[in-house]
């Protein structure tokens, strides 16, 4: 399923950058560009790259979540 239609980033997408050796939010979301255009999709975007993390590295939470560190915002090129 497309979770960023302005640079059409696929669930399946997040799911193998995290397979690829990820460990944090911001690094699937450089990695891919997800969420970085309109930003209308940051909030999916950020369920399934936490999802994808998960079950990529057997957690209940993503690094920067277990850590106590907040998530970096996702940076808007319309605003």
């Amino acid at each position: 399923m497309i979770v960023c239609h302005c640079l059409v980033v696929r669930d399946t997408d997040l799911r193998a950058c995290a397979l690829a050796g990820a460990r944090t939010v911001g690094e699937v979301l450089r990695a891919t560009g997800a969420g970085s255009a309109c930003g209308g999709c940051s909030v999916a975007v950020r369920q399934h790259v936490k999802a994808a993390l998960c079950q990529a590295h057997g957690t209940h939470q993503p690094l920067e979540d277990a850590a106590g560190v907040p998530d970096p915002e996702v940076v808007h090129a319309a605003g």
